[in-house]
């Protein structure tokens, strides 16, 4: 997003690049805004995808955890 600015002129250079910052700025902030993580645990018993702040979005148990009756599920989380 490189703009040519005349010879000479360092305002005009340092409002083009005080503009390309702001662009990157705002490119930035939206990437935080709507990022999504998701993890597994390394035995693929649990899935789990938080939002942009930490907050759950997504709990998965896999067959790695519902399959064995040694691990019952806690009561909060199948309530």
């Amino acid at each position: 997003m490189t703009q040519s600015v005349p010879a000479g002129d360092p305002l005009a250079a340092f409002t083009v690049e005080l503009e390309e910052i702001r662009a990157k700025a705002a490119a930035a902030q939206e990437k935080l805004r709507t990022a999504v993580a998701t993890v597994q645990s390394p035995d693929g018993a649990v899935t789990v995808t938080v939002g942009p702040s930490g907050v759950l979005q997504d709990l998965r148990f896999g067959p790695a955890r519902t399959n064995d009756p040694r691990k019952p599920f806690p009561a909060w989380c199948c309530s």
